[in-house]
């Protein structure tokens, strides 16, 4: 079984953390792979705690390079997006099962009933868990259709739902972007809201996988760890397996949420140093932007992104 992340090299910290944390949590074996997306990096470059493949090695593969000929030069963040399912595809022609995870996961329950449940699931897929009260003011709603129903910040595959993934990557090939004037779609995430359609044997994993930010009002998060919901009229109570430490997902997860939280934040941040990472949880914090930095955080990026704000600000 591969489980694998799509990282910059500058960030390998957060690789790091995914898999060491899943594997406190997973007594099974597996191989963990982080694919590392800077193109100045050696093919003979290693790292003794994590297994690297470099993006000149992945150019190897057809659609790997379709995807870097489309997307490389206008929008990396596409292309990464783009190489989560062309990587799943190619990982499942040697591996029976492949799991994905954004590099900002961090895996606190455990998850051996998740991976054995791809013996009898082709794929397994997280929901967002939006609050859909239909009210002008719940911004959520509209992000349950614009967004996607499931985030793709996790997916699991066993080797029969190899279609799926084939399906995906040439969907992203055909369209990754966040303009709406195009398909409306966002980015590789929309794509997911079909699998359980026109797929077979697509699993919607419970409500104590995924938390995040965006979920914590309707999941109900308890001081110990459990989040509890109310769908479908019956209540559930269900252990939390990983958390998706977004931005966001840090500007809500604050000391008033319970020792365990508060716990589980700071056992993070400390992971990411421990790996030589320092981080400064949120910066800045508004509608439109959210961000952490780190030590790491290259300034070029920075000033970019402050230079796109303004441009679209003057428009």
């Amino acid at each position: 079984m591969i489980v694998f992340t799509i990282i910059t090299k500058d960030y390998l910290a957060y690789a790091k953390a995914v898999k060491n944390s899943f594997a406190r949590n997973y007594d099974g074996e597996f191989r963990f792979i982080a694919f590392v997306t800077s193109l100045e990096l050696d093919d003979d470059y290693n790292d003794s705690e994590i297994e690297i493949m470099s993006f000149k090695s992945g150019l190897e593969i057809e659609k790997v390079k379709l995807a870097f000929q489309k997307y490389g030069e206008v929008d990396i963040d596409s292309l990464r997006y783009t190489l989560k399912p062309i990587l799943i595809e190619h990982f499942l022609k040697s591996q029976n099962k492949v799991i994905y995870c954004d590099s900002d996961l961090y895996f606190t329950g455990n998850v051996a009933e998740m991976v054995h449940s791809l013996d009898h699931n082709n794929v397994l897929i997280t929901p967002h868990w939006f609050p859909i009260t239909p009210d002008v003011s719940n911004g959520y709603l509209k992000k349950a259709f614009f967004d996607g129903i499931y985030n793709a910040g996790f997916v699991a595959f066993n080797k029969q739902g190899i279609d799926a993934a084939i399906w995906w990557g040439n969907a992203c090939l055909f369209n990754c972007s966040r303009d709406q004037d195009v398909l409306n779609t966002f980015v590789d995430q929309t794509y997911l809201n079909l699998f359980p359609i026109y797929f077979d044997k697509v699993k919607i994993l419970d409500e104590g996988y995924n938390a995040a930010g965006w979920n914590e009002k309707i999941l109900n998060w308890t001081v110990s760890g459990f989040c509890t919901s109310v769908l479908e009229d019956v209540r559930k109570t269900k252990e939390v397996k990983f958390i998706h430490f977004s931005p966001y997902t840090f500007s809500v997860l604050k000391d008033n949420n319970g020792e365990y939280w508060t716990k589980i934040r700071g056992q993070y941040i400390e992971e990411l140093k421990n790996y030589g990472l320092e981080i400064n949880p949120i910066i800045k914090h508004n509608k439109n932007l959210f961000w952490y930095v780190g030590k790491l955080l290259p300034k070029q990026w920075l000033s970019k992104v402050v230079l796109s704000r303004r441009a679209k600000k003057s428009k």
